[in-house]
């Protein structure tokens, strides 16, 4: 009886190990679609910070392109707060949740 006990476990091992491979092709798929990291002029950098500026004096609603991970993501609310010091934005979204993002990762600013 051992013996069977035994041998069904080694008979289904190499399907334990199946999750992990999927983990590890997934892992490859994402690393391949990861995009660089966008170069900007300094046009499009002065362009950025007017907006970020006007849209902190005015309360209006932005529509903001920013760079993370690989990824260029998008968010629409407003800005909050601009802190020089450590060079990031408060930025409340659409749901009222608080994100801050570095300014330097930011790619586009647009009106919403």
């Amino acid at each position: 009886m051992k013996k069977q006990m035994g041998r069904t476990m080694v008979k289904w091992q190499p399907f334990a190990s199946l999750p992990t491979q999927y983990e590890g092709i997934r892992d490859l798929i994402e690393e391949k679609n990861k995009l660089p990291r966008p170069i900007l002029s300094d046009y499009q950098k002065e362009e950025i910070s007017r907006v970020l500026q006007e849209a902190l004096e005015t309360q209006k609603t932005v529509h903001f392109t920013y760079y993370k991970n690989g990824m260029d993501l998008n968010e629409m609310g407003e800005i909050s707060k601009i802190d020089l010091h450590t060079n990031t934005i408060v930025f409340i979204d659409v749901f009222s949740y608080q994100n801050i993002h570095k300014v330097e990762d930011i790619i586009d600013v647009r009106f919403a």
